[in-house]
């Protein structure tokens, strides 16, 4: 299972250096995939978080780090629309 299996959005916050630009072109272009990406200064964690909650309209948000592990035994025992009922995932670089 995977994150994008359970939201309608992804949202990259990018204060990096590396080819995140290019990885997220490569999501969007050749996997489909809803992922939109905001270039940004490098700043504290409840500065990015605030911004992204700011960018979307989604009432549920999940904010999600590039080093979070998602668990399908969840899923298997609770099912997705108890767990996550229509999100977005934020992640944060």
């Amino acid at each position: 299972m995977s994150i994008k299996d359970l939201v309608d959005e992804i949202l990259v916050l990018d204060a990096s250096t590396d080819k995140t630009p290019e990885i997220v072109e490569d999501l969007r272009e050749n996997q489909g995939l809803p992922v939109k990406l905001h270039r940004m200064r490098l700043g504290d964690m409840a500065y990015t978080r605030n911004l992204g909650l700011s960018m979307t309209k989604h009432k549920w948000i999940l904010i999600w780090d590039a080093d979070f592990i998602l668990k399908e035994e969840a899923f298997e025992k609770h099912g997705r629309k108890k767990i996550l009922p229509r999100v977005l995932a934020a992640y944060m670089s």
